[in-house]
């Protein structure tokens, strides 16, 4: 099977790319449900523009980080509020995977002789597409840059799971305001174990690769990684013009549905090393659960 990572952008990043100046955002602006909405009381006076484009912003997802579920059992010695939980499972987000640094691709699978259809949604987020024409190469480039930082990378393919904790009918989700609980006390109750390579089951249309970046200096800023000239790895496009790009590339294809490849990873660390260094940064973790 073949495959290609692309990324929607603003035309006016496309130098940036070209020069290896790669930007990334912080796993936690993610976790802003407020970010690019409109206040309520706003709201009367806002333009259908505006409206338009606060109701298209999908990239706020409060289970980013997500890496523990626990027995909702563990509260049932607050009487009050323990009948309320809804599942029987809660959700440990940890604090941490806040100060990650991501960059995130679609990967394009070709298999046999259909290329993966490409999502109307994806071309909500830019009208210029990056195109990895080398994906080892691209990887080298991000490892080597990182690690002569003294720093930790995992690049892949997000894994997508079955969610266990459903909302019910007149239920909300809450989510600890502030990270409390101890992340060695949900270890030990832990039932699922996931890193900044997974999600939920209902994302799995991203068909996601992403580079996950865990600088020195922890905060929640947004960070950019030079990497060096990088006119060889990427093509950059209009957006416009991308399924005319991949018919080209690949003629005798068409546009169809493919399954979805085993995830692939690599890094300066193994997954599993580059979570455990994560979630020994300040060993706290907020608590997400349905409640009604």
């Amino acid at each position: 099977m073949n495959s290609i990572l692309i990324r929607f952008t603003d035309s006016k990043y496309a130098d940036s790319y070209r020069s290896g100046n790669l930007s990334f955002s912080s796993l936690y602006s993610f976790w802003d449900l407020r970010r690019n909405k409109i206040p309520y009381e706003k709201a009367p006076f806002a333009s259908k523009e505006e409206l338009l484009k606060a109701a298209n912003d999908k990239q706020q997802d409060f289970s980013e980080g997500i890496s523990l579920e626990i027995p909702s059992s563990i509260l049932a010695e607050s009487k009050d509020f323990y009948p309320h939980i809804c599942n029987d499972t809660i959700r440990a987000r940890i604090d941490a995977y806040g100060y990650c640094k991501l960059l995130c691709f679609y990967r394009v699978d070709i298999t046999g002789s259909v290329i993966q259809n490409l999502p109307s949604e994806m071309f909500n987020f830019g009208n210029t597409v990056i195109v990895v024409k080398d994906e080892k190469e691209f990887e080298k480039s991000v490892i080597n840059a990182i690690a002569k930082r003294g720093e930790d990378c995992v690049l892949g393919d997000v894994s997508y799971h079955d969610v266990w904790t459903k909302p019910r009918e007149h239920s909300v989700t809450l989510i600890s305001e502030e990270p409390f609980f101890p992340l060695s006390a949900a270890r030990i109750y832990n039932t699922r174990h996931f890193g900044c390579l997974d999600k939920y089951v209902y994302f799995k249309a991203q068909r996601e690769y992403r580079v996950c970046w865990l600088p020195n200096v922890h905060d929640h800023e947004r960070k950019n990684l030079d990497i060096g000239p990088a006119q060889d790895l990427f093509d950059v496009i209009p957006a416009r013009d991308l399924r005319k790009y991949l018919r080209e590339k690949y003629p005798k294809h068409k546009f169809g549905q493919t399954y979805m490849r085993k995830p692939h990873c690599t890094g300066t660390d193994s997954y599993d090393q580059f979570m455990n260094k994560v979630e020994s940064i300040n060993g706290l973790c907020s608590l997400i659960f349905e409640v009604h």
